[in-house]
């Protein structure tokens, strides 16, 4: 099988207290609210002024968030993941009234495996979101002058995978100029049979047409229970489209775990990818002043408080004096990319 990936952010159950037993799979929880991610824990409604200045700590607190799933047979045979985008700030996971997992750090995200702690049929999530002031969590501990907010504030994911799979890949360019360039992958495999797996990696280079314009495969016996470092460099791909702010043009990768002949989990990078990835840019040969337009979002705060979101789209108009070939979202959670449709 490949990888399934669900989207995990609706039938969410929230409660803005700090319950004592918010992870009880018995708790009564017919009076939280029923709310889709992503979720903010409080609305502030003024962004900047005196109003705002009055409310800027008000978000900071407590709170709970729980979610009923259901487990088919056929997944108590497979990994069983959970994707948090973003959760401000500290997050502890538990499933069926067990801690699984905590998380500092409202800025990167983070996924626990939960396949040790779930069952066929009824399942609880639950997880406490401290939003309170963390001194000891980046950004916090100097000056801030800005509001952070709290909550699951971005997607949550259910992964499913075999038990043997992809868990990360790194990606480089060695080699990189105007007449050709080579990539070197960095491809983490996780075995966790209990038996020795014969396993091989296939990495494909597709450029923007979907055209494979470089093809490598590496293959390695994993032990039970263990991780191997699948290294692999491409061959020299001619005259390949360097990217730059003129034209941004952006490669696509796509990496295949396989046993033999079945292919049993693959992952995507790139500008049309579903999965997201670690990629090294170099700009070689040219050097290339990066003049940036910051948008900090203060006056731009988007919360989704209710409604699956499945395609959401945010217009931003901006006016640059010229020099200006960047964006910089500032110190927020990043967003997964900005394309641009159209300039005056």
């Amino acid at each position: 099988m490949e990888r399934e990936v669900i989207n995990f952010n609706t039938d969410w159950l929230y409660a803005p207290a700090d319950y004592k037993n918010g992870e009880a799979v018995d708790l009564d929880d017919s009076e939280f609210e029923a709310v889709s991610l992503p979720h903010a824990n409080k609305i502030i409604e003024k962004h900047k002024g005196p109003e705002f200045e009055k409310e800027i700590e008000s978000y900071r607190f407590v709170s709970w968030y729980r979610r009923h799933f259901e487990i088919d047979e056929s997944y108590l045979d497979k990994r069983v993941f959970v994707e948090f985008e973003g959760v401000a700030t500290v997050a502890d996971v538990y499933v069926n009234g067990e801690y699984v997992d905590t998380h500092k750090g409202a800025y990167t995200g983070f996924t626990v495996d939960i396949t040790d702690y779930i069952h066929e049929g009824a399942n609880v999530l639950a997880v406490r979101v401290d939003s309170e002031r963390q001194t000891e969590v980046s950004p916090e501990g100097g000056n801030v002058d800005y509001c952070l907010f709290g909550g699951i504030v971005r997607d949550v994911n259910m992964i499913v995978t075999s038990p043997a799979y992809i868990s990360n890949t790194f990606i480089t360019t060695p080699e990189l100029s105007a007449e050709s360039g080579k990539a070197a992958f960095e491809v983490t495999v996780n075995n966790l049979y209990d038996t020795e797996k014969t396993l091989s990696v296939t990495s494909e280079i597709l450029d923007n047409d979907g055209t494979v314009v470089a093809e490598f495969s590496d293959e390695h016996s994993v032990a039970p229970n263990s991780e191997v470092v699948f290294e692999s460099v491409s061959d020299a791909i001619l005259s390949p489209n360097l990217w730059s702010t003129d034209d941004p043009y952006l490669y696509t990768v796509r990496v295949t775990l396989s046993e033999g002949d079945a292919a049993i989990d693959s992952v995507w990078y790139g500008s049309t990818a579903p999965s997201h990835g670690i990629m090294i840019l170099n700009l070689d040969g040219e050097e290339q002043e990066i003049d940036c337009y910051s948008e900090e979002r203060r006056d731009s705060v988007v919360i989704f408080d209710s409604g699956e979101i499945e395609n959401t789209e945010h217009t931003l108009t901006v006016t640059v004096t010229g020099r200006e070939n960047d964006l910089a979202t500032d110190r927020f959670i990043n967003v997964d990319r900005v394309r641009v449709y159209q300039t005056k």
